[in-house]
């Protein structure tokens, strides 16, 4: 890990210092040790990110970005996490590292969670008021 910014540290409670020179990414969204989403890209292994990822939504391979998406539990808290992961590649086109970014889009997901409910209630209350 060369870069675990602010935003991470109160993302996940873990600081920088202890983030930063280790592969030890998991340690801020997992309790035991496993790879990430940028760990598999790098090593060639995306055909596993479903096996890592059980909780997503949607893990695809888009060209040379790969996303994958769920629900974490962060300092006492559910978060929507979506990540992207770009791989880095070498002069020969070898995978040697990656940029993997993350996005909170808790709200939004609540969001869509809120409206889709809205919109089943007002379909069932339209078919009670069509059977009188």
């Amino acid at each position: 890990m060369r870069v675990w910014n602010r935003a991470l540290e109160e993302l996940t409670g873990v600081k920088a210092a202890d983030m930063v020179g280790t592969k030890e990414v998991w340690r801020g969204f997992y309790t035991s040790a496993r790879p990430c989403l940028a760990d598999l890209v790098v090593s060639y292994r995306h055909d596993e990110v479903h096996n890592y990822y059980s909780s997503c939504t949607n893990a695809i391979y888009a060209g040379d970005t790969f996303r994958a998406e769920g629900w974490f539990k962060l300092r006492g808290r559910r978060r929507y996490l979506n990540f992207e992961v770009t791989p880095i590649l070498d002069g020969a086109g070898k995978r040697i590292a990656a940029v993997q970014t993350l996005h909170d889009i808790t709200e939004q997901i609540e969001d869509q969670s809120r409206e889709q409910s809205l919109l089943e209630t007002q379909a069932d209350l339209k078919a009670k008021v069509s059977k009188q």
